[in-house]
């Protein structure tokens, strides 16, 4: 749990704005021009701004511990609407805090004071006191597998916490750890241990096991579908995939997603599910129906089709089942996937100057937003509302032909950190090649309202001005 109250020693601030002596030891906010009564304020109130100032600093959390980003916001006082184009500085304190592309970050202990400022405005906005504390928990990290076969490459994990700035090394046992997380073991068991300046990861214990020891190894492919069953495990997902096995429901996927027959709503907006329900070692995801009961899960080293358990997997893990390949060109005859390889995974543009027809994505980098979208294949029969998409199998064993469906995901922000705020973990799906998408709403048979193009009444694959694709639906957000 992080510390809930101020520290009580405040070391010495430079306000940048007036000359202080270096034997100061006390911080004086109204040493520096436009500061409010209340330096410690966070919710960018007006109370005690000179009543032309119109630019509102907050920041959604005043106290952070080292290593955390500190996140404001910036409006006008008088409409409440974001000001684009504001910049952020620290004017006091600087010393304790990093900036990468915009970003601010908390590199020791002490208090930093921020205003923001716009070409739109004659003065600074009000001050905002941000304190970092010294962290009081080792940042989580875990592994996709605490049993390796032997050759493979396992991955370290940190949810939400930028794994590259991470440095990693071998308490006990011999290996290589790669950049993003990826290792290979050259011994039979290890522990591994993560660093930062300022603090460290918890210990994660692997072992390697022969190749020719883990469960599937040689198994006959026919018998295994002849009596299939999902996977039980996220062991027993890892050790599938290394034979190219699924691990989820065979069924075949329609175009149209099941929709869950009592969909919870605030006013007339679905909602958003944000409770996010894992086990200890963060490797299987619980997806909830409507009600909030467990549904059924997915695993992290699994293989998935559907998508249900696609929506699921990407949603919970921000990355592709075991069975996608990124090369578009893929053929199930060279793949251990055989019919049930999925290919594709791509960045997604979402520029409507080049695709009118597209209806504008949240976030999305393509129109100005800090959100880089993905997309993969979702495998269908066809679809009903473009005769240029024959209803063909998506796999037959031997050919793909990729359809019109896909999943596009807002993946990472734009300089690759990981997505944090359950808000912006989007997820959508379009069975029409683009042109009309539903939100995945988190939990079984969730999707939202249809918009887009063919839903405003443009023709397919066309941007027709008297009938522009509809917008985005806003959904609410909800802890199930």
């Amino acid at each position: 749990m992080r510390k809930a109250c101020l520290l009580l020693l405040l070391p010495l601030l430079l306000c940048g704005c007036r000359e202080r002596s270096s034997h100061s030891s006390a911080f004086d906010p109204s040493a520096c021009p436009n500061s409010t009564s209340d330096p410690t304020s966070s919710t960018g109130s007006s109370s005690g701004v000179d009543q032309e100032q119109a630019l509102l600093l907050s920041v959604e959390k005043p106290i952070v511990e080292i290593g955390d980003e500190i996140v404001f916001s910036v409006t006008d006082s008088l409409t409440g609407n974001l000001v684009a184009d504001a910049s952020i500085r620290a004017v006091a304190g600087g010393f304790y805090i990093e900036e990468s592309n915009g970003r601010f970050y908390g590199a020791k202990a002490g208090q930093a004071q921020f205003q923001a400022f716009s070409p739109a405005y004659e003065k600074g906005s009000n001050l905002i006191l941000v304190t970092i504390q010294e962290e009081s928990t080792p940042i989580p990290l875990y592994v996709n597998t605490a049993k390796l076969a032997e050759g493979d490459e396992g991955q370290l994990i940190t949810p939400n916490y930028d794994i590259a700035k991470i440095s990693f090394e071998f308490t006990q046992g011999e290996g290589e750890i790669y950049r993003d997380g990826r290792f290979r073991l050259y011994s039979d068991s290890a522990t591994i241990v993560g660093h930062t300046a300022n603090r460290t990861t918890n210990p994660v214990e692997v072992s390697s096991i022969p190749l020719s020891e883990t469960p599937y190894y040689n198994v006959d492919v026919d018998e295994f579908y002849a009596d299939y069953e999902p996977a039980s495990s996220n062991e027993d997902a890892y050790f599938r995939s290394l034979a190219g096995l699924m691990s989820g429901s065979l069924h075949e996927q329609d175009q149209e997603p099941t929709i869950a027959i009592n969909q919870p709503k605030e006013g007339n907006a679905f909602i958003r599910n944000t409770t996010m329900e894992y086990s200890a070692d963060m490797n299987t995801y619980y997806v909830l129906d409507a009600d909030g009961n467990r549904a059924f899960e997915v695993y992290r080293n699994g293989a998935y089709a559907t998508l249900e358990e696609v929506a699921a997997y990407i949603y919970a893990f921000a990355d592709v089942p075991a069975n996608y390949e990124e090369d578009k060109d893929a053929r199930p005859t060279q793949s251990i996937w055989g019919e049930y390889l999925r290919v594709n995974h791509s960045e997604f543009s979402g520029d409507s100057s080049n695709w009118p027809y597209q209806p504008i994505l949240p976030g999305v980098s393509g129109e100005g937003g800090n959100l880089q979208y993905y997309e993969v294949d979702i495998g269908t029969t066809g679809t009903d509302c473009d005769p240029a998409y024959e209803a063909l199998p998506y796999n037959n064993g031997y050919k793909i032909t990729r359809g019109a469906a896909r999943i596009v995901y807002a993946r990472e922000h734009l300089d690759g950190t990981p997505i944090t705020d359950p808000e912006e973990r989007y997820l959508f799906y379009t069975y029409n090649h683009y042109n009309d998408f539903q939100e995945y709403l988190n939990y079984e048979n969730g999707w939202g309202e249809m918009f887009g193009n063919i839903t405003g009444g443009g023709p397919i694959s066309d941007y027709d001005p008297d009938y522009p694709p509809t917008p985005y639906v806003e959904v609410g957000f909800q802890k199930f």
